[in-house]
């Protein structure tokens, strides 16, 4: 190997690092802006692009972090993209509401819950 090919080695090497510094730079701002957003409004569960995030979702409902106020525009949209939902999280999720359910005092909340739960549980399972 020549001193010539060291040097576009070790110059390729270096542009190779820059990049992946800057791509983990821009993932670093994802992750906190995401973070921040969770944590200035709760009972939103994290989405992106309209999707929603399932496991946020599940956690929020686990941790009863949302609510009974949200959960009536919550639930509405949450029944229209039900089928988004993962296949291993739809039990764990319906388990999740009937807790929510269970400990809620709120009658329209429990309503808008039930419609979800409902809907995860009319899903089919393979």
């Amino acid at each position: 190997m020549t001193e010539r090919d060291l040097q576009i080695l070790q110059s390729f090497a270096w542009a190779v690092g820059v990049l992946l510094l800057i791509a983990l730079a821009a993932l670093a701002v994802v992750v906190v802006r995401r973070r921040a957003l969770v944590m200035d409004n709760p009972a939103v569960p994290p989405s992106t692009a309209g999707s929603i995030d399932w496991i946020g979702l599940l956690t929020s409902v686990q941790a009863d972090r949302i609510p009974p106020t949200s959960w009536l525009t919550l639930g509405a949209t949450l029944t229209t993209q039900v089928a988004t939902c993962p296949l291993a999280l739809r039990a764990p999720l319906v388990a999740a509401l009937d807790a929510a359910i269970a400990r809620s005092r709120d009658p329209l909340a429990s309503a808008s819950m039930s419609q979800v739960r409902h809907a995860l549980a009319v899903l089919p399972t393979a």
